[in-house]
């Protein structure tokens, strides 16, 4: 456990006081024994430790410092705290809202590592303000993968490499962690994306039930975006800017199928009408034609096919292993720099090249 400071023990004391009158209020030299009525408070003076009793057992308290944010707060008291949750819009664990905007407000609690989601458990105050005296640390990647694949800078997901942002960040930035130490007590890391991947999901289909459709590039639209990519890909996704530019996505409502494409205009994350979109099974045979699809669409996930025989094209430089003729009598192995001729009973009769092989 953390060892605090004097005066940050007496504002947590302070801070307790207000919270639990009527409760029990314990100094020991150890830590609690026996039960307790929910809201009583137990300080072990040779730890420095709180403990409070939340109606089943007894629980250190004020132990992870959390940070949370929003985009306004109203109505806060001379310790920076509001007493209703309607006083605070917005309320995130992120820096950014869904459609990339920045939130202004910042809030700090001591509490277990998961944080609360009672915005009324914070302290609140404008990040252009510096009340509070935070330890900030910041890291950026390069990696253009998922939020779930990143880890964080202490530890790593596979293949992603977190830079110090100390000297700036770097030219090719998709994703900054942070986090804020206060009194020897640090927060988690705070991840966020910066910028989209430059080759998004060519087409993504979804259905909504219970719901009519919301205006395209809303929030609502947002979320639903991202519950559709999140579901057509088996994968979590978190932010729009994971989906990457180019990104289509088709959602049946209860009412009507809303379309959007994702994009960016002058660096501001948009949803667009991606043109006409026409359902798969009203497609007729062969009636595709070449410049109706998108750049980089078909890839190598998108093809599988036993027999290549009907191709005749100019395919220029080709980079093959082992080519093979219909009755195996003819082997031409370019990894090894050889060339076979095999008789009908498959002896070998001709070999050129590297004659080791």
């Amino acid at each position: 456990m953390a060892i605090i400071s004097e005066t940050e023990l007496q504002r947590r004391l302070k801070a307790l006081e207000r919270k639990s009158t009527g409760s029990r209020v314990v100094v020991k030299d150890y830590d609690p024994e026996g039960n307790g009525t929910t809201g009583d408070t137990w300080y072990n003076s040779a730890t420095s430790n709180l403990w409070v009793f939340n109606g089943t057992n007894w629980e250190t308290s004020f132990n992870s410092l959390n940070i949370r944010y929003a985009d306004s707060v109203s109505n806060r008291d001379e310790n920076n705290k509001v007493s209703s949750q309607q006083d605070v819009v917005g309320f995130s664990e992120y820096p950014f809202s869904v459609d990339g905007v920045q939130k202004t407000w910042r809030g700090i609690f001591f509490g277990p590592d998961a944080g609360s989601s009672d915005p009324t458990d914070y302290e609140w105050t404008l990040l252009v303000d510096t009340e509070y005296e935070l330890v900030f640390e910041r890291y950026y990647t390069e990696y253009p993968g998922i939020l779930t694949e990143l880890g964080d800078p202490d530890n790593p997901g596979t293949g992603v490499t977190w830079v110090n942002a100390g000297s700036g960040l770097g030219s090719n930035t998709y994703w900054i962690a942070e986090r804020y130490t206060q009194n020897d007590i640090t927060s988690g890391w705070v991840i966020f994306p910066v910028q989209p991947k430059p080759n998004g999901i060519p087409f993504v289909k979804y259905t909504v039930t219970g719901r009519n459709a919301p205006t395209l590039g809303s929030a609502q639209w947002i979320t639903d975006a991202i519950a559709a990519v999140s579901a057509f890909t088996s994968k979590i996704y978190t932010n729009q800017k994971e989906f990457g530019i180019g990104t289509v996505v088709v959602i049946d409502y209860d009412d009507t199928t809303l379309s959007g494409k994702y994009t960016q205009v002058s660096g501001v994350d948009t949803w667009t009408p991606p043109g006409q979109i026409i359902q798969g099974d009203l497609f007729v045979d062969g009636t595709i034609a070449g410049n109706k699809i998108q750049a980089n669409a078909i890839d190598a996930t998108k093809i599988d096919v036993d027999n290549l025989q009907a191709i005749s094209a100019n395919m220029g430089s080709i980079t093959a292993g082992t080519l093979t003729g219909p009755n195996n009598r003819f082997l031409l192995d370019l990894n090894n720099n050889v060339l076979k001729v095999f008789d009908e009973n498959g002896t070998l009769r001709v070999k050129l090249g590297d004659l080791s092989q």
